[in-house]
């Protein structure tokens, strides 16, 4: 307490913690920015069809942000869609929602690989987890969630999760394709539905 040397300790202390909490914080919003900037450029470069130089941004990003999701879920896409490697595609899906589990693309694209691979256990899991995300939209869950039911051939289901999608679609053409399922779904259904009632008749009466 002598001539006030503590409290003069005190404010140096002050002083040297805040520049250290200050400069950590501007070095984390250059580097955010740097990524953000090398994000745009890699969408730059798949945009001008610059398959190659775009995949060394993205493995740049990573190299230096490890848990940077975004570019996982852009190095999921460019496999599943340039190199038709599905099994690349979906192991960096599967990083970009560890990572940013709130970033919706990764979830999107990985619903459409395995919807395309038929997989449909997998499929309703995903779903399932995506419906919790925020930023995924409705209509486009709700629409993939009617094709998880047509794929099951549950087409009254169907039906009511495409109708669901309608509901929040505004764009005239995403309407009409929408549409468009509604009528394909009434249409297996009505061809199909005979073949199990039948099909109940001949298990009743032990004919199968």
């Amino acid at each position: 307490m002598i001539d006030g040397k503590p409290y003069r300790m005190e404010k140096a202390w002050n002083w040297s913690f805040n520049y250290f909490i200050n400069t950590t914080f501007t070095l984390l919003n250059a580097l955010n920015m740097d990524v953000d900037n090398l994000i745009y450029k890699a969408d730059k470069a798949i945009d001008d069809g610059e398959i190659e130089i775009a995949k060394e941004i993205l493995i740049q990003i990573i190299s230096e942000e490890p848990k940077y999701g975004q570019a996982y879920s852009y190095l999921g896409w460019l496999y599943k869609t340039k190199y038709n490697d599905s099994r690349m595609a979906e192991k960096y899906y599967k990083l970009a929602i560890d990572f940013s589990p709130e970033y919706p693309a990764a979830y999107m694209n990985y619903i459409y690989l395995l919807r395309d691979q038929g997989r449909l256990e997998d499929l309703e899991a995903l779903l399932k987890k995506a419906e919790k995300v925020k930023q995924v939209t409705r209509n486009g869950y709700y629409d993939e969630l009617g094709t998880l039911y047509e794929l099951k051939g549950d087409f009254t289901q169907a039906i009511k999760n495409y109708q669901r999608a309608i509901t929040f679609t505004f764009g005239d053409s995403a309407i009409e394709d929408l549409k468009k399922h509604i009528s394909r779904c009434v249409e297996k259904r009505n061809i199909l539905a005979p073949n199990k009632v039948a099909r109940a008749f001949r298990i009743l009466f032990g004919k199968e």
